[in-house]
């Protein structure tokens, strides 16, 4: 064997070596990386808690907004729909028949109580007028010449009597003046009678007159116009229709579930527009407790004042009906609710310990009673909240348990009205 061949080694053997010596470093690699690990640990202060001062391993503060949480007495609130109505409609029908001679309104106007309408002819009525005083006149004549037979008639009875006892006159004339006296009572009785019936014609003609003038029967507004002059019109007949406008009805169809918890107290009652969103409290509240078997609704009316006119009949209207008792509430942004299959909770920002500094958030589970807007609240009595907390608003989606926190206060938003 050659001295070249002497210095080469197997192949084998210098493979084991290398894999030896690579197995070595990286065990050794291993246990310094632990003992650093192990000691970086121990010399850490409050590691992973979030706390200020953490040290390097400490997660990165998360920047927030916060809003105070406001204590309130409030109620809960149903939301059902309806419509306005106006609270008088009338379709205005002429009593008499007649040729119409004038028409004084049209859609749109404006009138007030015996406002006139529209006038008919009264030609006819004025010429059986003129006839029924006449016949009027008559009657009294006739019943002054009765009163003055009757008088006549019993002068002339006193006297036979007088004569009858001195035997002037005989009992058959005594007898013939009371048979006169008789006839002349009852002539003057008809004729009295005469004049109450001609006094009763005239007075329905005067009647019948007056209502050839057509009259409003409140105020209102004209919304439909149906005759035109010239046009003759039967008894019944409709000239115009009329509604009144200040105020209106909120008919609103309530669920059964709500009839133990309303009252007519109209204070917390309040009515929304649907078209603008405008919040009208109602003047008077009605409910009307009777429950339809199919849909289980009843009816409650809420009267509204509508003094510029702008509310119209037929207007979608959502009503806001107070339903329980007035407790005690917790109200912040809904923005501060995070929901979950376990239950609804928000992150309450804990109080500095000195100032510039936080220790981080607290997790509170809540139960809501009701939302009103963008406003949850959350009945006092249990809930985990106390004076002076802050809620986070923004940021809230993505905090992590014991991380610090850079805080800012939000803007306030005004509340809507709870009362």
């Amino acid at each position: 064997m050659s001295n070249s061949d002497k210095n080469i080694l197997p192949v084998g053997e210098d493979n084991n070596s290398h894999r030896t010596f690579v197995l070595s470093v990286l065990a050794v690699i291993v246990i310094v990386a632990s003992m650093l690990a192990i000691k970086t640990m121990q010399e850490a202060p409050n590691a992973g808690a979030g706390g200020p001062g953490g040290g390097s391993m400490s997660m990165p503060p998360a920047a927030v907004f916060v809003e105070p949480i406001i204590k309130d007495t409030v109620q809960a609130e149903a939301f059902v729909t309806g419509v306005l109505r106006a609270t008088s409609e009338a379709s205005i029908a002429a009593r008499e028949p007649g040729a119409v001679v004038e028409v004084f309104v049209d859609e749109g106007d404006i009138v007030k109580k015996n406002a006139i309408i529209a006038r008919l002819d009264s030609r006819r009525i004025t010429a059986l007028l003129a006839e029924a005083k006449a016949a009027l006149a008559s009657a009294k004549g006739l019943e002054g010449q009765r009163k003055a037979e009757l008088i006549r008639a019993q002068s002339d009875l006193e006297m036979k009597r007088g004569l009858l006892k001195s035997k002037a006159v005989s009992q058959s004339d005594l007898l013939d003046a009371d048979r006169a006296m008789a006839v002349a009572r009852a002539q003057d009785g008809v004729a009295v009678d005469g004049i109450a019936e001609a006094e009763s014609r005239l007075n329905f003609l005067n009647i019948q007159l007056k209502d050839l003038t057509i009259l409003a029967p409140f105020d209102g507004v004209i919304v439909d116009r149906q005759v035109e002059p010239g046009e003759w019109v039967a008894a019944g007949s409709i000239v115009a229709s009329l509604v009144t406008v200040d105020p209106v009805e909120a008919w609103l169809r309530v669920p059964s579930r709500f009839l133990d918890d309303l009252s007519s107290d109209s204070k917390n009652f309040r009515v929304r527009r649907s078209s603008s969103g405008q919040v009208i409290v109602p003047r008077k509240i009605e409910i009307i407790p009777v429950v339809e078997p199919l849909s289980q609704l009843f009816t409650v009316i809420a009267t509204i004042p509508n003094p510029n006119g702008k509310l119209a009949s037929g207007e979608s209207i959502t009503g806001l009906l107070p339903i329980g008792d007035l407790e005690p509430h917790w109200c912040f942004s809904t923005d501060a609710l995070i929901r979950s299959e376990s239950g609804d909770f928000v992150y309450v920002a804990l109080k500095p310990e000195q100032e510039g500094s936080l220790l981080g958030s607290r997790k509170i589970p809540i139960e809501i009673a009701f939302e009103r807007g963008n406003k949850a609240f959350v009945a006092v009595s249990s809930s985990g909240f106390t004076e002076g907390d802050r809620v986070i608003v923004e940021g809230n989606e993505r905090l992590i348990p014991g991380q610090s926190l850079m805080v800012k206060v939000r803007e306030e938003v005004s509340m809507p009205p709870t009362r």
